[in-house]
């Protein structure tokens, strides 16, 4: 997104960022954060898929509209959006090299530090993102900074060893 892969924190999420009053803009690129803050605000999200295969989009937390649908070279442009009725709902497939418009109400407070910021997390749940440490696991000797950037096949390997311990 913004040409910036997303590279997950399981030790630090956005939310607990937020909760520490960390302001929006200073929170990683790689975490690729959309921060509107405009309660029952619109939002408009456009899409374009660089792969030759189709690809499903999804997003939590939401319905949106499916404004626009275009497929190779099919380029967004509002007087094609179906404002009278779009499709509702939570994911939709982007054609190869095609394009998608949605739009949104902003109401939950994830987008909106400014409610969410005054949220507490449970403890027992902000306790399991340093329950299992999988970043620490990896080289103990690089600095905490850069850890939170390690998640790789290794890493993956080891949270699937753990959940079947659990099971």
């Amino acid at each position: 997104m913004n040409n910036s892969s997303f590279i997950p924190q399981f030790n630090d999420p956005t939310i607990n960022k937020i909760i520490r009053h960390i302001p929006p803009e200073e929170l990683p690129k790689e975490q690729n954060s959309l921060i509107f803050d405009n309660k029952n605000g619109i939002v408009e999200i456009a899409l374009w898929n660089n792969n030759t295969d189709e690809h499903p989009f999804h997003m939590h937390g939401h319905v949106f509209g499916v404004m626009f649908v275009g497929e190779k070279n099919e380029y967004p442009d509002e007087k094609k959006y179906n404002k009278k009725n779009p499709v509702i709902s939570d994911n939709v497939t982007v054609p190869g090299f095609g394009y998608l418009v949605i739009r949104f109400i902003a109401d939950n407070p994830v987008e909106l530090p400014s409610i969410l910021m005054n949220e507490t997390i449970p403890n027992d749940a902000s306790s399991l993102c340093f329950k299992n440490d999988y970043q620490k696991k990896r080289n103990p000797t690089t600095p905490f900074h850069n850890r939170e950037r390690m998640f790789n096949p290794v890493i993956i390997n080891e949270i699937r060893r753990d959940i079947n311990k659990i099971r």
